[in-house]
C-alpha cells in the first residue's frame, strides 16, 4: 500500500474514532438517542410534492444517513441493517464500511443522473426543491452535529454543474449558540472555537485534496451572482457552515484556480497551505508588532526572516528592509527611498528611467511619490526585451544637458509580459557612474537568485541599491506577501524618518534591533514576517530552493518542446521560468496570427487542465506560459504541451 494510502487510511480511522467520542458525549448530555433519528419528521417538514425528484432525493439520502448515524453511535459494531430493518450479526470492517458507504452514494448519483437525462421539464423547480432540501435537513441535523454534504454536490449535479466528490464527506459541528443575552458579548466559548476551526478545516482541507481536478478557470462570468450577494450588514449573525457553503460552493468556485497545478497565467505564486497558520496565530493572539518594544521577540522572527532574504539576495549586512503587501508597495517605498537621498526638497526637477517593459506599478509608484509622468522616461529593449543601456545613457545626458536631475533607473529581474531580466550589471554600472539610485524590481524573478546555481541568471543583481522581491510569487506564499531590501538601512530609515512620538516608547539601537515603523509607513500593521518565518522553518530552505530550480527546469523543458511544434514561433524564450510564444503558418498576417494565438489560449484554458494569459508587446499578441507554482510538476505540464500541440494543430490552416 502507498504512504498516500495508508496516510488516508489512518486519517479516516482517527475521524471516525473522534466522531463516535463526540457522539458518545452528545448522548451523555441528554441529547437524545441519536440512531433513533425520526426521518418521517424530515419529510412531513419539507412538505415536498411525493412525485418531485427532491422526494426521491430525500429518501435516499435519508435511508444511507440513517446507515451512518447507526455506525457513530455503536462504536463500529454491526453498523448496518439487513431487509428486515435488523442489525446483521456480522460487524463490518472498516474497509467493507467504506465501500458500502460509497456503493450506496454511486447508486444515488446514478439513479440521479437516469432520472435528469429522462426528465427535464421540471428542472427550475427541482432545483429549487433540492436546495430546500440540503437546507431542512442541515437544520434537522444540526442538532446532532451531523453533515450531509453530499446533498451540496446533488444540488450541484441538479443545477448542470460537476457534482461527483472525490472523498467522503465528513461530519461537522453546528455553528455556535448566539448569546441573545449579552449581545456585547463578542467572545467565542473555547469548544465553540474549536468546532469553528474544526467546520473551517475540513472545508479547506477537501478544498486543497481536490485542487488537482478543479478547472484551472473557474466560471468567472458571475455579473448575476455578484449582484444577487449585495446586501445590507445583518442585525443577527448567521450559522458559520452557512457561511462556508456560500464560500466555497458559491464563491471560491468563480475564480481563477490560483492555487492549482495548471495554473501558469500571469505570474503564479501557489499559496503554501502552512502559511496559513502563521495566519491563524498571528490573527488569534493578534499582537502588536509594529514597533520593536511592544512584542521584542516576534518583531525578532520577523527581523530574521528579513535578514534570510538579505542573504540569499548577497545584500551587505548593513542593508534592511520592510516587508510589504506585494511589488507594488515595495515599488513604491524604493521610489521614495530614491527621492530622499537623491532630490530632497527640489522633486519636481527630478527625472527616473525605467524600460518600455517595466511593471505598470512602477509608473504609478513613481507619480504617488510625487515624480510626475513627464519625468518618467520609457528606455526602448532590444530584441530580447531587455533594456538598452546606450539608450539609457543618451537619456540621462540629454536630461542633465536640459538642467534637470537625473536620479532613478529602475531595471527589472523578470518582466512580467516576457520574462526578460535587464542588464543588471550594465545599469549599475551607470548608475555608480552617473550618481544615480539603481532599483531593481524582482517581483517576478529575485527569488531566482537564493540558489546559488542560478545566479548567473541574474548578474549584478546584488549591486542595486534597492530590491523588490514577492515571496508570494517565487517563495510560493499566499498573496498579500511582499518583501524590500534597502542596501544601507540608514537610507531607508531616514526616508521613513520624523518627529518620534511622545507617547511612542523610545526606538531601539537600529544596528541590534529591528524596528518595524521606523523602515516604513505603517505604524498599526498585520504580522506579515511571520509566513516568511514559519514556511522557511517548516519547510528548510533546501527544499524551497529545489522547488524553485524545479520550475526553472519545467520552463525549459517545456519551451522546447513547444517551440518545436509546428506552426509555433518562439518570440521569448525562457531567461528564468517564463517564456512567450505566438502560432504563425506562411502567409499569414500579423493580425491573423495575432487572432490565432488567442484562440488558441481560449481553447486550452476552456479544457480545464491550465490556464494561461497573453500579452500584448511590440504591437503583437503573445501567448505566455508561466511555471512557478509549487503545485505544478512536470505531468501537468506534460498536459499544457500536449494540450497546446493538439489546439494548434486544429487552429493552423492545411499545408
Amino acid at each position: 500500500m502507498a504512504q498516500a494510502d495508508r496516510d488516508a487510511r489512518r486519517a479516516e480511522t482517527l475521524y471516525l474514532a473522534d466522531a463516535r467520542r463526540r457522539f458518545r458525549e452528545a448522548k451523555t448530555q441528554g441529547e437524545g438517542a441519536l440512531g433513533q433519528v425520526p426521518f418521517e419528521l424530515w419529510s412531513r417538514r419539507l412538505d415536498a410534492g411525493s412525485n418531485s425528484l427532491a422526494t426521491l432525493v430525500l429518501h435516499i439520502a435519508g435511508n444511507q444517513l440513517s446507515r451512518w448515524t447507526d455506525f457513530l453511535t455503536s462504536d463500529g459494531e454491526k453498523p448496518d441493517r439487513n431487509r428486515d430493518g435488523e442489525f446483521e450479526d456480522a460487524a463490518l470492517t472498516h474497509e467493507e464500511l467504506l465501500a458500502r458507504w460509497e456503493r450506496g452514494w454511486d447508486t444515488l448519483f446514478e439513479t440521479l443522473a437516469g432520472l435528469r437525462n429522462r426528465d427535464l421539464t421540471r428542472i427550475v423547480t427541482i432545483r429549487a426543491e433540492s436546495m430546500a432540501v440540503l437546507e431542512a435537513i442541515n437544520r434537522q441535523l444540526a442538532h446532532y452535529s451531523l453533515h450531509v454534504g453530499q446533498m451540496v454536490f446533488l444540488a450541484k449535479h441538479l443545477a448542470g454543474e460537476s457534482w461527483r466528490s472525490q472523498s467522503i464527506p465528513r461530519a461537522r459541528p453546528a455553528a455556535p449558540p448566539a448569546t441573545a443575552d449579552d449581545l456585547a458579548d463578542l467572545d467565542i466559548a473555547p469548544s465553540a472555537l474549536r468546532a469553528m476551526l474544526d467546520a473551517t478545516s475540513r472545508r479547506v482541507i477537501d478544498h486543497l485534496a481536490t485542487l488537482p481536478s478543479q478547472p484551472a478557470r473557474g466560471d468567472v462570468k458571475a455579473e448575476a451572482l455578484c449582484r444577487a450577494l449585495r446586501e445590507p450588514a445583518p442585525e443577527s449573525g448567521q450559522g458559520l457552515d452557512e457561511l462556508l457553503r456560500l464560500l466555497f460552493d458559491d464563491c471560491i468556485p468563480r475564480s481563477f484556480t490560483t492555487a492549482g497545478p495548471g495554473y501558469l497565467a500571469y505570474i503564479p505564486g501557489g499559496g503554501l497551505p502552512a502559511a496559513a497558520l502563521a495566519d491563524l496565530i498571528a490573527d488569534t493572539t493578534n499582537r502588536y508588532t509594529g514597533v520593536w518594544t511592544a512584542a521584542p521577540a516576534l518583531v525578532q522572527l520577523e527581523a530574521n526572516a528579513l535578514d534570510w532574504l538579505r542573504d540569499w539576495m548577497s545584500f551587505p549586512a548593513a542593508a534592511r528592509g520592510l516587508f510589504t503587501t506585494g511589488g507594488s508597495m515595495a515599488n513604491f517605498n524604493a521610489v521614495v527611498c530614491a527621492r530622499e537621498k537623491h532630490l530632497g526638497s527640489a522633486a519636481r526637477d527630478g527625472v527616473a528611467y525605467a524600460s518600455t517593459e517595466v511593471h505598470h506599478s512602477v509608473l504609478k509608484a513613481a507619480r504617488l511619490a510625487g515624480v510626475f509622468p513627464d519625468r518618467v522616461r520609457a528606455i526602448g529593449v532590444d530584441a530580447d526585451y531587455r533594456m538598452r543601456v546606450d539608450v539609457l545613457r543618451e537619456a540621462i545626458e540629454r536630461d542633465r544637458h536640459h538642467g534637470l536631475k537625473p536620479f532613478l533607473v529602475v531595471s527589472t529581474a523578470g518582466t512580467t509580459n516576457t520574462g526578460a531580466v535587464d542588464p543588471l550589471h550594465a545599469v549599475a554600472d551607470v548608475c555608480s557612474e552617473q550618481g544615480l539610485w539603481h532599483h531593481v524590481d524582482g517581483a517576478y524573478g529575485a527569488f531566482f537568485h537564493a540558489c546559488p546555481e542560478l545566479r548567473p541568471l541574474l548578474p549584478g543583481l546584488s549591486r542595486a541599491d534597492s530590491l523588490t522581491l514577492d515571496p508570494h510569487k517565487g517563495l510560493f506564499l499566499p498573496y498579500g506577501t511582499g518583501a524590500l531590501l534597502v542596501r544601507d538601512g540608514a537610507d531607508l530609515r531616514a526616508a521613513h524618518a520624523g518627529e518620534h512620538p511622545t507617547y511612542l516608547p523610545d526606538l531601539p539601537d537600529p544596528d541590534e534591533f529591528y524596528d518595524p515603523a521606523s523602515h516604513g509607513p505603517d505604524l498599526s500593521r498585520g504580522f506579515p514576517g511571520l509566513r516568511v518565518w514559519l514556511c522557511v522553518k517548516l519547510y528548510g530552505a533546501a527544499r524551497l530552493r529545489a522547488a524553485i530550480a524545479e520550475k526553472r527546469q519545467l520552463a525549459l523543458e517545456a519551451a522546447a518542446a513547444i517551440g518545436g511544434l509546428p506552426g509555433v514561433r518562439m518570440v521569448a524564450p525562457p531567461q528564468l521560468s517564463l517564456f512567450a510564444f505566438h502560432l504563425t503558418w506562411p502567409g499569414a498576417t500579423p493580425a491573423a496570427e495575432d487572432a490565432a494565438t488567442t484562440e488558441l489560449l481560449e481553447r486550452v484554458t476552456a479544457r480545464g487542465r491550465v490556464m494561461m494569459t497573453g500579452c500584448r508587446t511590440r504591437g503583437r499578441f503573445l501567448a505566455r506560459v508561466c511555471v512557478l507554482s509549487f503545485r505544478t510538476r512536470r505531468e501537468r505540464m506534460q498536459e499544457a504541451i500536449e494540450q497546446i500541440g493538439e489546439e494548434s494543430r486544429r487552429l493552423l490552416p492545411p499545408s
